[in-house]
């Protein structure tokens, strides 16, 4: 009898990550997927990206493209969200919109698969309904990606404020 493997998402470990890790490992944990996240940064992770990038990119970038790097042939998958802002006034930088892309191009010649999700408040492209997107191009239907938000959305909110009554 053949076993099915279940997918392995990597979580490169820079930029969005430190704010939404809960967030995500959850939401793909709910789904039965596991996750694989890059080792913390060091010399080699920003030499890597410094290696990787082109002129012109910030060391944020750099950094998340040696994360990238480190996680090429050992999953299924590598999350890149592409966030262009949150709502009215909470615009992130340019390039969160242009990450996937930028990461893309830079490993397409790797044979690796990458996976994002678009954030555009403003213009009608919510977390849940990013999320719930992510989870159908993952084969599952739109009732098991919305379960799965809802389960992490509450894990990542019970997590904020725990840390800040901690404070």
């Amino acid at each position: 009898m053949k076993k099915e493997t279940i997918p392995v998402i990597g979580l490169p470990r820079g930029l969005l990550y430190h704010r939404y890790e809960i967030l995500w490992q959850t939401f793909f944990h709910a789904l039965g997927l596991e996750t694989r996240v890059s080792a913390p940064t060091n010399r080699a992770v920003v030499e890597e990206g410094e290696r990787l990038a082109p002129d012109e990119a910030c060391l944020s970038e750099k950094i998340f493209l040696g994360h990238v790097s480190s996680l090429i042939g050992k999953c299924d998958y590598i999350f890149v969200p592409r966030v262009a802002n949150l709502g009215r006034n909470l615009d992130l930088c340019v390039r969160f919109s242009a990450l996937y892309d930028l990461t893309y191009c830079i490993f397409l010649r790797t044979g690796q698969k990458f996976l994002t999700c678009n954030i555009d408040v403003v213009n009608g492209a919510g977390e849940e309904d990013a999320f719930c997107d992510l989870g159908q191009s993952l084969g599952f239907s739109r009732k098991e990606s919305k379960k799965a938000w809802k389960t992490a959305e509450k894990t990542q909110e019970q997590a904020w404020d725990k840390a800040v009554k901690e404070q």
